[in-house]
């Protein structure tokens, strides 16, 4: 049998896997969670395949991999696996690029809504018994009178642009990979990061983690931002220097 090995899933089950991978003389080998590097070697070492979500496969899971021809990422991003360490031993590793698109833009909007609105603070208010605005009226904002910076146009951006344009808020793009002409096919206007930054009211971030993208938003993009401007990230994390955000606020 060809072993499959699933490095950790939040599935209830696997069965649409086994479902699949069974016809094609394949076993699934799962185990739920990530318990820990020496667990997580144990377990691929043998593998033809590997299936991860979020556990970490680092250089020496890698190392430990004796028979595996690729690594496939359930999502979009794949930083949580060594790429270099991949590359070194001719594994290719694949993601699953329209994974949850329309989940997370659908989500982007509620973030950015719920702040525009301020949905939360409005429900906290009546929670207490308190009647009227929770904040100053100033503070809720109306999209269409808005100008939002998207950064990054890949398929989540622009699912998050096709949402946005409903609102009808002037849209601002900043993608050094996606010609102007396709942004401006889109309906958008595209610009430089830095006329993003300091133009929008909100900036919303759709980027991969990578070298060019990691803290993104430091100390010197937070200085040229609008006051009082919002910032939206439903994609990595580590895309924000968070001292930096900290200290801005």
């Amino acid at each position: 049998m060809i072993k499959v090995a699933v490095t950790d899933y939040s599935f209830p089950s696997l069965d649409v896997e086994t479902d699949i991978l069974r016809p094609l003389g394949c076993a699934v080998v799962a185990q739920k969670r990530f318990t820990g590097p020496a667990e997580l070697s144990a377990l691929v070492a043998d593998a033809d395949h590997v299936i991860t979500q979020f556990a970490l496969v680092t250089a020496d899971a890698i190392a430990a991999m004796q028979k595996a021809q690729v690594i496939v990422r359930y999502g979009v991003g794949v930083d949580n696996v060594d790429l270099d360490a991949a590359r070194s031993r001719g594994i290719p590793v694949c993601n699953v690029p329209d994974y949850c698109l329309d989940e997370v833009a659908d989500h982007t909007l509620a973030m950015i809504l719920a702040t525009t609105r301020q949905v939360v603070a409005h429900c906290q208010n009546v929670r207490r018994g308190t009647w009227g605005l929770a904040v100053p009226l100033a503070a809720m904002k109306t999209l269409a009178e808005m100008t939002v910076g998207v950064v990054g146009f890949g398929r989540i951006g622009r699912e998050v642009v096709r949402r946005l344009q409903a609102f009808k808020c002037r849209v601002l793009v900043h993608d050094p990979v996606v010609p102007s002409e396709t942004v401006r096919g889109n309906g958008c206007i595209p610009v430089s990061l830095a006329e993003l930054l300091s133009t929008s009211d909100l900036v919303t971030l759709h980027c991969p983690a990578t070298a060019q993208t990691r803290r993104m938003i430091n100390g010197a993009s937070l200085a040229q931002m609008k006051a009082g401007a919002i910032l939206v990230n439903l994609s990595r994390g580590d895309l924000v220097d968070s001292a930096a955000l900290v200290e801005s606020l």
